[in-house]
Parts: C-alpha cells; structure tokens; sequence
C-alpha cells in the first residue's frame, strides 16, 4: 500500500507539473502548433494518474474497513472481558469466532471513543472504578509478569483468574468486567484521521484525473 500511495503521488506530482506548464505555454501561444500534441499528452497522463490513483485508493479503503490492527477489540464502555463463573473465570467478549484477528479492532474503528482516551471511563465505569482495569492487574502479587490484553484473550492459562477474582470498593463488591484502559493519549484517532484525510485527497486527485482526460480528448478533438 505504502508503495502505491508513493508512486501514485510522485506520478500524480510530475505529470501534473507537466500538464501545468503546458496549459500555461498553450494559454500565451507559445505552442499553437502542438494542439492535437497536447491533447495526447493530457489525456495519457490523466489515464495513468487515474489509474494509478484509482488503484491505490481502493487497496487502501479496503484495508482501512477489513484489516485488524494492533490494537485489543472492546466495547464503547472499554470492556474487553467479563465473568461468567468460578471454573471458567473471565471470558473475552469477542472470542467466540476461531479467527483470532476477530478480537482486534479494525483500522476503520480507531477514531471511536474507546480507542483512545476518554474522560469518563477513567472517573466512572458503570460502578467499577480502576481495580477492574487491566492496569490494575499488572505486576501484582497474583500476577507478577506483565501482560496485556491480547495476552488474557490468547489462551494464556495462568491469566484466567479463576479463584482470583478482583475486587473493588474497598474489596467488598467483584469485578464483573475487565476494562482494558491504556489508551492515555488519542494516537489511535490520529491515525485513524491520517488515513481518512488521504482517502478523501486521494479521492478528489481522482476526480481531477477525470478532468485532465476530459480535457485531453476536447484539446486532441480541436481541429484548431
């Protein structure tokens, strides 16, 4: 993708440079003699800038709505677990499917607040404040090696908790859910805005790709 998206704007670039400087010396008469010339020059480049860009454009917007990233899959209230009895103990919400890339969040979902950092499920989390947090688990007396989320969601025995389950309020209440809260800055929106905002360029240097073969053929179509 990254190698689509590099050529099809160094091309995009040159080719549009060209056809600028051309449209200019066809402005002043500089070239009167070279319509129909022109008119194949700018039609040909607008084809493989369409071309190019079209296909760039497509590879990335399906991997921005299909692809998995790196980033664990919870609910907009930041729960990625929650408990179902003693001999289970916790289980992912989203590890029912055999595709494991099911339980990371698309590319398409990182602006959402969940990803990134979020007032409100720091203060209140229907009830259970930090000590349901995965952050609170780490490096304790239970769990002394840290882990993360996709750790616990990928079968790791030893982080089930079962007959350890959390507590908060002063320890008289259980955790019914996992919250997995690291996110303390927005990095995931910011990726999530870089890729939308070259989408959408990419998009309308399509569009002027369109315009540049539209005007092309009129020019190539001019008996004068």
């Amino acid at each position: 993708m990254y190698g689509l998206e590099y050529s099809s704007l160094i091309i995009d670039i040159i080719l549009g440079s060209v056809c600028i400087l051309l449209a200019l010396f066809s402005y002043f008469d500089i070239t009167k003699n070279f319509g129909k010339l022109l008119g194949i020059i700018g039609l040909s480049s607008g084809v493989i800038c369409f071309i190019l860009t079209l296909v760039y454009t497509c590879y990335s917007g399906y991997i921005f709505n299909n692809d998995p990233s790196d980033v664990q899959k919870i609910d907009e209230n930041g729960v990625f677990a929650e408990w179902k009895d003693d001999t289970v103990g916790f289980v992912c919400k989203y590890s029912e499917s055999d595709d494991i890339y099911e339980q990371f969040a698309k590319y398409k979902d990182l602006g959402k607040k969940q990803y990134n950092y979020n007032k409100e499920n720091y203060s209140i989390l229907e009830g259970e404040p930090f000590e349901c947090s995965i952050d609170s688990l780490l490096n304790n007396e239970l769990n002394p090696i840290p882990f993360s989320a996709q750790d616990f969601c990928f079968g790791e025995d030893d982080l089930n908790f079962v007959g350890n389950r959390p507590y908060y309020d002063d320890e008289t209440k259980e955790c019914n859910f996992l919250y997995y809260l690291q996110q303390s800055d927005s990095s995931n929106k910011y990726i999530y805005d870089r890729w939308m905002t070259s989408i959408i360029f990419s998009s309308f240097i399509i569009v002027s790709d369109i315009g540049l073969i539209l005007f092309g053929f009129l020019i190539f179509k001019e008996d004068k």
